[in-house]
């Protein structure tokens, strides 16, 4: 009888086991990597995982100790928190597999009339670049996950609110061809770039 409970009880185990290693392909995996704008590692930062909606509980991260954690797949406000750092918190949609996610945080000001100040770029694309419409350009995050299209006025003219300081590759795009790009930084100083203009330089010419 003993022998039969025994054996009872570690089937169910092996079962258990068996179920749980299933579960786990489900699971969302996440690997977290936390620099500032541009690129460098953050040395200690405490992650807060919540569920959207209040509907499990939050995990915490003790980052670099931490750079990995298994979540069920949904949505999830996730919060860092760095010395020196304005606290970063945005809304993730996490699916079940694999995923990588780069944050980048802001440095947080000595004085800070406006803490919730994020900078501009504004530029102008000459018309030699524009020949087959629509034109757009296209802003990528180098080292954040920032991804936008600001359509260009008739005058070739662009500006981009509210970015995350840190560098970006900027892509001229007529139709869906890629004509110019440059690679721009941004600081909390608005600068203006000129792509495509005789009178301009390759890289910034003014800052306001």
């Amino acid at each position: 009888m003993l022998c039969t409970l025994m054996l009872i009880l570690l089937t169910s185990l092996v079962v258990e086991a068996d179920r749980q290693e299933l579960d786990s392909t489900k699971m969302a995996q996440i690997h977290l990597l936390i620099t500032d704008g541009w690129g460098i590692a953050v040395p200690d930062a405490m992650v807060r995982i919540t569920p959207l909606g209040g509907w499990g509980q939050s995990r915490r991260m003790r980052y670099p100790k931490d750079t990995r954690i298994a979540v069920a797949p949904g949505k999830y406000v996730i919060s860092v928190d760095a010395k020196g750092f304005r606290d970063h918190v945005a809304v993730y949609e996490l699916s079940s597999g694999k995923r990588f996610l780069p944050v980048s945080l802001v440095l947080a000001d000595i004085e800070a009339p406006q803490p919730d100040f994020r900078p501009s770029l504004r530029g102008r694309v000459g018309k030699s670049l524009l020949n087959n419409p629509p034109f757009w350009i296209r802003l990528v995050g180098i080292t954040a996950e920032e991804l936008r299209n600001v359509e260009l006025e008739d005058t070739g003219r662009f500006e981009v609110h509210d970015l995350l300081p840190g560098r970006y590759m900027l892509l001229v795009m007529n139709g869906g061809a890629v004509k110019d790009y440059r690679i721009v930084e941004v600081g909390r100083i608005p600068e203006e770039i000129a792509i495509g203009l005789q009178e301009a330089s390759e890289e910034i010419i003014n800052r306001k």
